[in-house]
């Protein structure tokens, strides 16, 4: 059975917060302040828990995690809370066409809209659901009908 709880580095910089998962290699998100750092780090471990099959034993003693003097080590648990579905990608198309219309990018407008870019390039995918404060923010944004996505 997977792990649902993994520690985090939270590291304080100039920016806010950086979040890595020791345990899981290339699971790595932020915050402008803990608390947004702590909610993305849950998305991001429940999207990273979503794409893997085999995931390794979290560390139980975090004692063991070494850390810098800005950083801190705490335990964070996997947002699961919405299911992964597949879309039709002809709506995906559409939405694609719409960012290079706009000169945007995925990465460009998680950071425009204060969303982690993970969860973005699954929404985009067509993998999840986006919640509908999040779908309201990506259909007010780039100018369509919010409620597609849960058609």
């Amino acid at each position: 059975m997977k792990a649902k709880l993994y520690p985090a580095i939270f590291e304080k910089n100039e920016d806010g917060f950086l979040v890595t998962f020791p345990d899981l290699q290339g699971c790595i998100t932020d915050g402008d302040d803990i608390y947004q750092a702590y909610e993305h780090a849950q998305e991001a471990l429940g999207l990273y828990l979503d794409d893997e099959e085999l995931l390794p034993e979290a560390t139980k003693n975090l004692d063991k995690i070494k850390v810098a003097q800005n950083e801190y080590v705490m335990l964070v648990a996997a947002d699961t809370s919405y299911p992964i579905i597949y879309f039709d990608q002809d709506f995906f198309m559409q939405i694609n066409k719409i960012l290079i219309n706009r000169n945007l990018t995925k990465y460009r407008l998680a950071k425009e809209l204060n969303i982690n870019e993970s969860y973005i390039n699954k929404v985009f995918n067509g993998k999840r659901k986006p919640s509908p404060a999040v779908a309201k923010k990506i259909g007010n944004y780039l100018g369509f009908d919010w409620e597609l996505f849960f058609e």
